[in-house]
């Protein structure tokens, strides 16, 4: 089958394409940077933005099922409104593209994210409440997606949405926003860890997860992924395990982390990166749910995911291989 994957070039994209390929399919790979990830990858190559109707439904045309993993992540709000653009209109955008292409299946990739992940110590499946407007922009941005998505399901589109947690893992070229936090910890560029956590995932485990919903899926149904909840201070002892590297010595305490938001910001202004954490870092570590069930991707799908340890592990392989670290 003829398959396109948008966002191709992210962290997911590269692993996606090598397993869809992998089962035999030809993958038509769409991206608007960061190309090279691609390299070594024998997929045909399609540059251009989602936001531009005429070139999504030019790229689709000819495939028969699209995986539309193509979103922007932001930790600090939607100032200029491009995280709603991209993740909404890019969506609905990509739905049109697919009906209007006959496509026989999409994809969509949303995230945890959408849910309302308090009460955090009582089972999140996917029957829990998604967040409102009041949300963080990308999670709101994510839960409108969706209901992009459901729009087109309406108009006669067989599409499944995919929720994953916080995926980490080889492959991680950019790198992510969390990858470049694992790399600074090794690099003992992180003076102290702040409390909480989240449920962490492989990569791969997402990327087997998201084939076998395609080929087993419902259409119309959603799907959470995940691994297993983990405080930053065992992932810092998880990479102490894996390289060698101390951990940080200190933890932070949260009224703490917040009265450095200000000189986080001005940190952000000089070096134009993200910051290292925000007040959105804060409240997902704050509020995350222990209890993540997936329980309905283990029933319908056949999906499960390794331990984290062997993760972490990889991913600081895959960094040291690719000259990350040293």
């Amino acid at each position: 089958m003829k398959i396109a994957v948008t966002g191709a070039s992210g962290h997911v994209g590269p692993n996606l394409c090598k397993a869809l390929i992998a089962k035999g399919h030809d993958v038509k790979a769409m991206y608007i940077d960061r190309e090279s990830s691609l390299d070594n990858i024998n997929v045909e190559r399609s540059e251009g933005d989602i936001l531009n109707f005429n070139y999504v439904k030019s790229a689709l045309k000819g495939t028969e099922a699209v995986f539309h993993l193509a979103c922007l992540i932001g930790i600090d709000g939607d100032p200029d409104g491009q995280i709603h653009r991209v993740n909404v209109e890019g969506t609905r955008n990509v739905v049109m593209a697919a009906l209007d292409n006959g496509l026989k299946k999409m994809i969509h990739f949303s995230t945890i994210h959408s849910y309302n992940e308090i009460p955090s110590f009582e089972e999140l499946n996917e029957t829990r409440d998604k967040v409102g407007p009041d949300a963080n922009p990308y999670d709101y941005s994510k839960k409108l997606s969706e209901d992009e998505v459901y729009k087109g399901i309406e108009k006669g589109l067989d599409a499944i949405i995919v929720c994953p947690t916080s995926i980490m893992g080889p492959e991680d070229h950019e790198p992510s926003l969390l990858g470049q936090a694992m790399i600074d910890m090794y690099n003992q560029k992180v003076p102290a860890l702040i409390p909480g956590g989240y449920d962490w995932v492989d990569v791969r485990d997402i990327v087997d997860g998201t084939v076998k919903a395609f080929e087993k899926g419902r259409s119309g149904e959603t799907y959470l992924m995940g691994g297993k909840f983990h405080s930053m201070k065992d992932l810092a002892l998880m990479m102490e395990k894996a390289t060698g590297k101390l951990p940080p010595k200190y933890m932070t305490p949260f009224w703490l982390a917040k009265l450095g938001l200000p000189f986080m910001w001005l940190q952000s202004k000089f070096t134009g990166k993200e910051p290292p954490y925000s007040g959105e870092v804060i409240k997902i570590f704050k509020k995350a749910n222990r209890c993540v069930s997936y329980a309905k991707a283990e029933r319908e799908l056949g999906y499960s995911s390794r331990p984290v340890q062997d993760t972490v592990t990889d991913m600081y392989n895959w960094f040291k291989e690719h000259n990350y670290i040293s």
